[in-house]
Order: C-alpha cells, then sequence, then structure tokens
C-alpha cells in the first residue's frame, strides 16, 4: 500500500508539474476576437478602433482584416500574453508603430509599407521578452527624391528612459521568416543590451544601408557607452543588393552567425568589439569592402575583438584600401580562421590577407584565390589606435601563425612592416 500511494503521490506532482509548465510557459489559450468587434474598420474610423483594440490586448488574439489601414502613431504599451494576426491581402500604412514594455506576444501575417505620404517606422522597445516577429512582409515606395521610406525593423532598449535601465531591454525573442525590402537604413538592427534571441529564415532585400545589424552602442558615432548585446543567433537568412555591410556586429558577447547567404553587399563582414563569436558556413560577399574582424574607428579601450572562430565559409571581397587584406584583422586577440575558401578581388597595395596590432592569431588551412593580380599574400604590420593616433603596446603583434593557407593566382610574395618579428613567436608562408 505504501508503494501505491507514494506511485499516487508522484503522479499527482507530475500532474502538477506539467499544469505549471504550461501556465508559465504558454499561457492560458487566447481569446479570438475580430477587430471589428471594437469600432468601425472603415477608414475613417479605424484608427481609434485600432486604439481600442490595443488597449484590451490581454490574453487576447487580435484578428486584423484583410484590407489597407493607415494610421499616424500607434503605440501598444505595456500588454502580456497577446497575439496579432494580420490576414493575408491587407496592408497596413502608418508613420510610427511601437511596441513598448509588452511580454510573451506574437505579431505575424503584418504586411507594413512606408509611402510616399508617410515615412513609416516599426519598433520594439524597452521591456519587452518572449516574443516574436514571424511571416511579415515588410517594404516601402520611394519618395519624390527617390529615397526609401520605411526605416527597417528595429528592436532597442528604451533610451528616452528617464532613468535608464539598460538590463530591461528586449529579451528571449524571435524574428524568422520575414521579406524586408527597400529599407531607409538597417534591414534588422537589434540595438544595445538585447540578449537571448534569434534572428533566422529572414530574406533582406535592398537595404540602403546594413542587412542585419546587432550593436551594443549607446550615444553618437564618437561618445560610445556600450552595453553589449548578447548570447544570439543569426542563422538561415538571405541578404541581397546592401547598400553597406551585409553582416556587422558592434560590442556582441557570444554571437553565432551560421548559414547565412549574402549577396552583392558593398561591405562583406565586420565585427568590432566582438567577445566569443563564431561564424560558421556562410556565404558572405563584399563587393567594396573585406572580411574584417576589427577595431577600426575607436579607441581600443573601448573594446576589441577577442574569441573570434571563423570557420568553413566562403568568402568573396575587396580590400577597403591599400594595405589592408580581403581577410583584415586589426587590434584583435584570440582569433581562429580556417577551412575557409576566399576569392580576393584586387586592389592596388593590398593583400589576400592582413594582419595589424593584433595577437593569438592563427589563420591556416584556408584556400585563397585570385584572378585580379592582388600582389600580396600577406601584409603584417603595427597599426595605430584609430581614436588616440598611438601605438597601442599592449595589441604589438605576437604569436601570429600564418601557415598552411594556399594561395591561386597570387604571386609568391608577402610584406612584413614590422621592423624586427625576432621574438614575437610569428610564422608567415
Amino acid at each position: 500500500m505504501r508503494v501505491k500511494n507514494i506511485l499516487k503521490i508522484a503522479g499527482v506532482f507530475c500532474v502538477l508539474l506539467l499544469f505549471f509548465f504550461f501556465f508559465e510557459n504558454k499561457g492560458l489559450a487566447l481569446e479570438r476576437v475580430d477587430l471589428a468587434q471594437y469600432g468601425s474598420t472603415e477608414m475613417d474610423s479605424i484608427e481609434g478602433t485600432l486604439k481600442r483594440a490595443f488597449d484590451n490586448l490581454d490574453g487576447k488574439k487580435l484578428v486584423i482584416p484583410s484590407q489597407k489601414i493607415s494610421f499616424e502613431n500607434l503605440d501598444i504599451l505595456g500588454k502580456k500574453n497577446f497575439e496579432i494576426e494580420f490576414l493575408k491581402g491587407g496592408e497596413l500604412r502608418c508613420k510610427n508603430f511601437r511596441i513598448i514594455d509588452c511580454a510573451k506576444f506574437s505579431f505575424h501575417g503584418l504586411n507594413l509599407k512606408g509611402t510616399k505620404e508617410k515615412f513609416s517606422c516599426f519598433d520594439v522597445i524597452g521591456n519587452c521578452y518572449d516574443f516574436s516577429i514571424h511571416d511579415c512582409v515588410f517594404d516601402s515606395e520611394k519618395d519624390s527624391l527617390g529615397q526609401n521610406t520605411f526605416y527597417g525593423i528595429h528592436v532597442r532598449s528604451n533610451w528616452n528612459m528617464k532613468d535608464r535601465k539598460y538590463q530591461n531591454s528586449p529579451r528571449k525573442f524571435r524574428i524568422y521568416n520575414n521579406v524586408v525590402r527597400n529599407t531607409k537604413y538597417d534591414g534588422i538592427l537589434v540595438h544595445a543590451n538585447c540578449s537571448d534571441f534569434v534572428i533566422e529564415d529572414n530574406v533582406v532585400d535592398s537595404a540602403k544601408c546594413i542587412g542585419i545589424e546587432v550593436e551594443g552602442r549607446y550615444g553618437g558615432w564618437k561618445n560610445t557607452t556600450v552595453q553589449p548585446c548578447k548570447n544570439a543567433l543569426i542563422q538561415n537568412n538571405k541578404l541581397k543588393d546592401c547598400g553597406d555591410w551585409g553582416i556587422l556586429l558592434m560590442w556582441t558577447d557570444s554571437v553565432r552567425v551560421y548559414n547565412n547567404v549574402s549577396k552583392n553587399a558593398k561591405g562583406c563582414f565586420l565585427s568590432i568589439g566582438c567577445s566569443h563569436l563564431e561564424v560558421k558556413r556562410n556565404e558572405l560577399e563584399g563587393l567594396a569592402k573585406g572580411f574584417e574582424i576589427s577595431q577600426e574607428f575607436y579607441d581600443t579601450g573601448k573594446g576589441i575583438n577577442r574569441g573570434v572562430l571563423v570557420e568553413d565559409n566562403i568568402i568573396v571581397a575587396k580590400p577597403r584600401a591599400e594595405r589592408r587584406g580581403v581577410v583584415d584583422v586589426r587590434h584583435a586577440k584570440n582569433v581562429e580562421m580556417k577551412n575557409n575558401k576566399i576569392k580576393c578581388l584586387g586592389r592596388a597595395k593590398s593583400a589576400c590577407l592582413s594582419v595589424a596590432s593584433s595577437q593569438n592569431v592563427q589563420i591556416v588551412e584556408n584556400e585563397f584565390e585570385s584572378k585580379e593580380n592582388i600582389p600580396y599574400r600577406v601584409l603584417l604590420d603595427e597599426a595605430l589606435d584609430p581614436e588616440t593616433n598611438k601605438e597601442t603596446k599592449s595589441l604589438n603583434v605576437r604569436n601570429v601563425d600564418l601557415r598552411k593557407n594556399t594561395y591561386s593566382g597570387v604571386p609568391e610574395k608577402n610584406e612584413i612592416l614590422l621592423e624586427n618579428l625576432k621574438g614575437r613567436e610569428c610564422h608567415i608562408e
């Protein structure tokens, strides 16, 4: 009897655990409601109807009809446990659509378009968590100057708070299966202390600036306060025709970049101030700038790249300037690059590979190829700190291994601009 009772108690306990897990992670079943339940969906009154619906979202699945909807500014503020489904065939035109301090929600089916009359922004801001944005289309018309009219998907902390609490930045979210076209700025931008997120299976087409950017920076171009974005996966995205970098990471920690394809971007790939970064099995093309693990613009005291693995990628790129490399490592520590196939586009006085002011760099067993007579295989030198314009002695070149790479169509010459390699433990061939 005692064994039976113990088994019964254990069974009840397991059932209670299952219920607890369900309610904690899935929530109660959402109540499906149509937008028309909150008022007229005619063009002249639909903005007010949307506001009433958004004020009553908790626990609801709101269904937006298949029609053209136009409004100025709408916020969803402080709501939890909701879903918004946009029926196929509809179109949303707005100036500002913002989701602020919301939790456990999803958007899907949204078709948002910037127009000549309404430049459009879509932002997820502040203390938002456990959310997804998926199966949506974002696009824009051209304005009278030929500029795009949709800013991009922007996920960020609330920098307008009186007392900023960076730990309440968006977290635990997924952005997937979306199409993002013709953006004024980046296609997808995740900004400032966001964490634990996935960006996958999206198409980003013709972003004026960067295809996908994850950036831990606050402040202006030089006046930075860094709150790193961390614990992220960027995978299986397709990007093309980006006006700047295909993928750009700035001040991140523990980000994985896997199986993405970026074609016809100006810049191939750039990381600044990143730690514990993995870049694997991507196909990346940069027609004017290379694959850069670099601290290019900021005082190295504000963060360098540390702990970077680059493996099994296909890279097609051009050095950004003379004395730079298609693969360009500067102001970095603990970089490993292996088994990549790199097609080098030519630039005068440049190289397939350059390493400057970096330590513990191992670039081995990669295949470099050029049909444009790039002049050097390897360039090795020190680089001045980009803000102080002084040598960074803590990053003087040391322990650099550039062996066992193959070079097809590249002259058999390297250029070592350092005065003396003795004692630096560098191996180059």
